[in-house]
């Protein structure tokens, strides 16, 4: 069965009706997109945030992560005061500096 879905309100609709029994939007191809039945999850996988891109001011690399607050616990917890990770936000897995 194919569906309909209202780009108005973003409801599901059967592909027969004339309307969208959500909010009325009338049945045409400006107002509707045709979909097969899928499963849920694939339409979830376009909505999902991208993640950050944080390029390395010292190498201009992308290729970068974020320094958790576990691994600043842990370095604080080996070096004391004279661990420098509690100071940084990101990682670059190129150059290997923190920043």
């Amino acid at each position: 069965m194919k569906t309909k879905r209202c780009l108005k309100c973003g409801a599901l609709y059967p592909d027969d009706m004339k309307q969208c029994p959500s909010c009325g939007n009338e049945n045409n191809s400006e107002n509707t997109k045709s979909i097969e039945n899928k499963p849920h999850y694939q339409y979830q996988e376009s909505q999902q945030p991208k993640k950050p891109v944080v390029a390395c001011p010292y190498c201009k690399s992308t290729n970068t992560k974020k320094i958790t607050s576990t691994e600043k616990a842990v370095n604080i917890a080996l070096f004391g005061i004279f661990g420098n990770k509690r100071k940084y936000q990101w990682h670059c897995n190129n150059c290997k500096s923190d920043f």
